[in-house]
């Protein structure tokens, strides 16, 4: 069903002018030879940084697909907020917010896919045309820090002597 997989070759270009003397230039570049049709590839940033009980923003945005060029394209982001490869969201766009209540090291998975142009399938003897192909689950590392967010202490019924020295002890 999906094509061959991508294969790199590094290609150099050697251009000399009919100047005299003689000048030229080179350049080295790689090129993907690829033949359709492919799945997508699901791209996240490696780490994630969030406080335990806020949204955190993830991006998908990298993604894409090497059959764009004949009208193939990503159309559903899954995410997976609990590395059990399930998808707990599903999107059009790719970016998803997400809370973890809890602090500690955390992943978030990705898997796109994309519209089926060019994935024509025959399942017993039935031509299936334009069947969507996903990625392969991508995850990223998620730090979740602790919320030391500052509480309401009351004071009601302490005495503080005022315009104490700094680094002076006090006791109530």
């Amino acid at each position: 069903m999906p094509g061959d997989p991508p294969q790199l070759f590094t290609v150099k270009l050697r251009v000399t002018d009919n100047n005299n003397p003689p000048q030229s230039d080179e350049a080295t570049m790689t090129v993907t030879v690829a033949e359709p049709p492919h799945a997508p590839y699901a791209v996240l940033n490696e780490t994630y940084l969030t406080t335990e009980n806020i949204p955190v923003t993830f991006d998908g945005s990298a993604s894409f697909d090497l059959d764009s060029g004949v009208g193939d394209r990503i159309t559903k982001y899954e995410w997976d907020f609990n590395h059990d490869d399930v998808p707990d969201l599903e999107t059009t766009q790719p970016t998803a917010a997400h809370a973890y209540p809890e602090a500690g090291l955390r992943y978030v998975g990705l898997r796109v896919w994309d519209n089926g142009v060019l994935n024509n399938v025959e399942i017993d003897g039935v031509l299936h045309e334009n069947v969507p192909l996903a990625s392969e689950w991508t995850y990223a590392a998620v730090t979740v820090e602790l919320n030391l967010a500052p509480t309401d202490i009351g004071l009601t019924g302490s005495t503080v002597a005022e315009n104490l020295p700094a680094g002076t002890p006090w006791a109530p």
